[in-house]
């Protein structure tokens, strides 16, 4: 090989490890956003369900209500 070829075959390998870095990094930031989505929507989901059992139209017996209290603050301590 001459020497352009050479030149022309390594810019060309370093711009398909440019390209695969970059498809890298666009794939782990996905990842990070779509798991984001879903610690908002497993908050959203615990924030409407705790509402639900303690609201003012719950139906719960107070010793429910005791023991669902109980429930959800080990569930948030585990989350921490």
């Amino acid at each position: 090989m001459d020497d352009g070829m050479e030149r022309r075959a390594a810019d060309m390998a370093a711009s398909v490890s440019k390209f695969e870095q970059n498809f890298s990094d666009a794939q782990l930031k996905t990842a990070e956003i779509m798991q984001r989505n879903v610690d908002l929507v497993e908050r959203k989901l615990d924030w409407e369900m705790t509402k639900e059992m303690f609201g003012p139209h719950s139906t719960a017996t107070d010793e429910e209500l005791a023991d669902l209290e109980t429930l959800a603050q080990r569930h948030l301590l585990r989350r921490l």
